[in-house]
């Protein structure tokens, strides 16, 4: 109730287009180092009395997104260090990749451990985050190769890789935990087979037994599911559409009253279900059009 009251109350004193959780921010959080440059709100340190739901919605929602990515794998790092999940990681890292054979958790160079600085700063501080130990800590996988066991630089592994050892020690947190876990993008460098396996590790209460919620975005429409199958259920999926000033509008999918034989991947993209954004072919051919040639050198 004290909540809700302070929520009505922040509401008749947020700004348009501001987020709730920004204004309700306790001022010591305020002050945070972005990239360098300092950003201090100061209509929120008079709000700071909704702080405990700041701070309760921070710990209890954690975010894979672009910026925490780096994140992530040191986060993966530190699981693999324990003996109780280190089998669990190892295991979660091959069902993507059957050629890694071992892992272990070595130091960053200089310059990553500055990055991940950096990403700290960003996600301010948490008592209950070893910052620190993130920092100095990163996953180097074993590959198997001809005859021998090749020890790959974290930094050689392809995209997909580092994006998923990533998500493999939050997805291991939430599950064993039965937290929530955000995703932004979960389909971004990952194979569209690797997300719906993803997926199903939620879905399936074998794998799930605590209840632990995965609650993610994607532009790749295979997560949608055809006839034969479908990881998500009607309930579960939603779009965002926007109007002609920009505003976003959330709907489900249940809204439509699709078939339980019909392929929710192909009425999505014939439009059925909305949620498909409106391009204007000419303004692509407009926007290419009278380029000059690229030239090299100096001009005669």
């Amino acid at each position: 109730m004290v909540a809700a009251l302070a929520l009505i109350e922040l509401r008749t004193r947020n700004a348009p287009n501001r987020i709730l959780l920004i204004t309700a921010k306790p001022p010591e959080e305020f002050e945070s180092d972005f990239l360098g440059t300092k950003q201090i709100d100061a209509q929120a340190t008079d709000d700071w009395y909704v702080g405990p739901l700041y701070t309760w919605w921070q710990r209890n929602f954690p975010l894979a997104s672009t910026e925490t990515r780096r994140l992530g794998p040191a986060f993966t790092a530190g699981l693999a260090t324990e003996e109780d999940s280190r089998p669990n990681v190892l295991s979660l890292v091959r069902a993507a990749d059957r050629t890694a054979v071992g892992m272990r958790v070595v130091q960053p160079d200089a310059d990553t451990s500055d990055e991940l600085r950096q990403v700290s700063g960003i996600l301010g501080k948490d008592a209950e985050r070893d910052d620190d130990a993130l920092i100095e800590s990163e996953l180097q996988l074993l590959h198997r190769g001809e005859g021998r066991t090749v020890a790959f630089d974290p930094q050689d592994e392809s995209q997909g890789t580092k994006v998923w050892i990533g998500l493999v020690g939050p997805v291991l947190d939430a599950l064993t935990c039965g937290t929530i876990l955000l995703v932004d993008e979960i389909d971004a460098s990952l194979h569209p087979h690797l997300v719906a396996r993803l997926v199903d590790l939620f879905q399936n209460p074998e794998t799930n037994p605590h209840c632990a919620q995965l609650v993610f975005n994607a532009h790749d429409t295979n997560v949608l599911g055809n006839q034969a199958s479908c990881v998500l259920g009607r309930d579960q999926i939603w779009s965002t559409e926007k109007d002609e000033v920009g505003a976003c509008r959330l709907f489900s999918l249940s809204e439509f009253r699709p078939r339980r034989d019909e392929s929710i991947e192909r009425g999505y993209l014939r439009g059925r279900y909305g949620g498909i954004p409106e391009l204007d072919p000419t303004e692509f051919v407009r926007s290419v059009e009278d380029l000059s040639p690229l030239r090299s050198g100096t001009e005669e």
